[in-house]
């Protein structure tokens, strides 16, 4: 138990931020972006599970070529300071963001959470709720629930894009050099991909779709002013 004094050298400098950033086209400039990290070297789950989702998902989009309404694209990103970075240097870049969506901690765990956006109450809220129907074993968190990531700064106060979080939590092996390859199940991945894949390309347009028709406005400049609290109701009615 001796106490140890440790020393680091730190230099700061003006430098490159590495940032991947992957688009798919839809007919619409409205935009979904997916956050994912690649941070914790030497760990697979935390981080760089829900990247190699995304990559899948994106993949799919462009070889099945699927028309789709709204345009989706992956950032790739240093975990958290990337995104506010990101943020900060691309002024115009988010102002087509409708919605995004984090996901990391998907390749194990005991169970699967879709975690809501900061206000709960948002359209990428009503859908959340729709896909724990689909998914029996997937339970909503709340924003601030469980572990937090880029979500928290696309969804702060002085950006407000809707964000949700898709994890299987808890494990043990969280941030410890036990968390490596062996322990990654493709089953798990695929679970997530198929959650995102709910989301994004089915009760995502479906939802949007009925609140222009039906309610007319305009997502980015109402999107936290809106009460749907009667679209499970309509969503019932269209299927």
């Amino acid at each position: 138990n001796e106490i140890c004094h440790v020393y680091i050298e730190t230099e700061v400098f003006d430098d490159e931020m590495i940032i991947g950033e992957v688009t798919y086209k839809g007919d619409s400039k409205d935009t979904i972006v997916f956050l994912s990290d690649y941070c914790h070297p030497g760990q697979i789950n935390d981080s760089f599970s829900g990247l190699l989702m995304f990559m899948y998902f994106m993949k799919y989009l462009n070889t099945s070529k699927i028309k789709t309404h709204y345009t989706y694209t992956l950032l790739i990103l240093p975990e958290t300071i990337g995104s506010a970075i990101y943020l900060a240097s691309n002024s115009q870049a988010d102002k087509n963001f409708i919605g995004a969506i984090f996901s990391d901690n998907v390749g194990y765990g005991d169970k699967w959470y879709i975690k809501n956006t900061r206000s709960s109450s948002s359209y990428m809220d009503m859908i959340a709720k729709q896909c724990t129907h689909k998914f029996t074993n997937l339970s909503l968190g709340s924003f601030y629930s469980l572990i937090g990531n880029d979500e928290h700064i696309f969804d702060s106060p002085q950006v407000n894009i809707p964000s949700l979080s898709i994890q299987k939590f808890n494990y043990n092996e969280y941030h410890t050099s036990n968390d490596n390859l062996d322990l990654l199940g493709m089953d798990n991945l695929q679970m997530a991909f198929e959650i995102l894949k709910e989301i994004s390309t089915n009760k995502l347009y479906r939802v949007c779709k009925v609140n222009y028709e039906k309610f007319s406005f305009d997502f980015k400049e109402n999107r936290e002013k809106i009460n749907f609290s009667n679209l499970e109701t309509i969503l019932k009615d269209l299927k």
